[in-house]
């Protein structure tokens, strides 16, 4: 089960944005890892930016890099 208990909450200063400070029971992502943060937005710009990757299937190839980022 992914639960995190939630010790604080934070507004900006024109109460448009919440921040939850809390601390998880277990592991955060449904994937299993400790958290869902851990492709680098520069591997996602590598992909993006390559010549190669024809623009009409960059979806299909972000989400293949995705998939391999999670398996590994």
């Amino acid at each position: 089960m992914n639960f995190i208990n939630v010790c604080d909450i934070f507004l900006d200063c024109d109460w448009d944005s919440i921040i939850y400070l809390g601390k998880p029971d277990g592991p955060t992502c449904h994937t299993g890892a400790e958290t869902c943060y851990y492709t680098s937005v520069d591997e996602v710009m590598e992909v993006i930016n390559d010549p190669q990757v024809d623009g009409n299937k960059l979806a299909l190839t972000t989400l293949y890099l995705l998939e391999s980022t999670i398996s590994e």
